[in-house]
């Protein structure tokens, strides 16, 4: 999907017309953004370890960016819990963080509201039990912070109350340019990493 020139696409505009909760807006006008870098991490099988490594580094160069972003720019209180701090205490678990940690800044759109971008990172950890199932032995009990942590699963319960209000006179459009900035950020992490692996030693 892409913005037209007065703000929202015709996809977006019936979805905002559908729908009745900010979250449901913002989930199907970021359903392809989603699903794309479903499809950017679906190469990874997390019962390799080589594999665990690259997606716990995509996740950390990622969120390194966004956490610093949704610090400065959420409402007291609003900001999700850091993940980065267990993220990187995992990958040391699993033989030490990379010699160049890639963490580029996440410079979203100026009219983009925090809203979009704390609720790609949070709803992205209700998936975790199934990531966990995939890991299997290759996760050591020491490495499981990050997929096991419930700090951001209690911030998610308490986001949704925000996100079940009726959309704002924008119709959800700021919190909309948040997540597909977040999505997008995300999916330049993926690309970098597969380049990454692909060069030669």
């Amino acid at each position: 999907m892409t913005f037209a020139a007065g703000g929202l696409d015709f996809a977006e505009r019936r979805a905002i017309a559908d729908r009745a909760t900010l979250r449901d807006v913002v989930r199907a006008a970021t359903a392809a953004d989603h699903a794309a870098l479903d499809h950017g991490l679906a190469a990874l099988h997390l019962a390799v370890r080589e594999d665990l490594v690259v997606f716990l580094g995509i996740h950390l160069a990622a969120r390194a960016g966004i956490e610093q972003w949704l610090a400065e720019n959420c409402p007291q209180g609003w900001a999700p819990p850091p993940q980065t701090g267990l993220i990187a205490q995992d990958l040391i678990a699993l033989g030490g963080l990379p010699a160049a940690f890639p963490a580029p800044r996440f410079v979203p759109d100026a009219k983009a509201d925090w809203l979009g971008p704390a609720y790609v990172v949070a709803g992205s950890h209700l998936g975790n039990r199934l990531l966990l199932a995939q890991a299997g032995h290759a996760l050591s009990w020491e490495a499981r912070r990050f997929l096991t942590g419930s700090a951001m699963q209690e911030y998610w319960r308490r986001l949704r109350t925000r996100l079940s209000e009726t959309p704002g006179p924008d119709g959800g459009a700021g919190a909309i340019a948040g997540a597909r900035a977040t999505f997008a950020h995300f999916a330049r992490c993926v690309d970098h990493f597969a380049i990454a692996s692909s060069a030669p030693a």
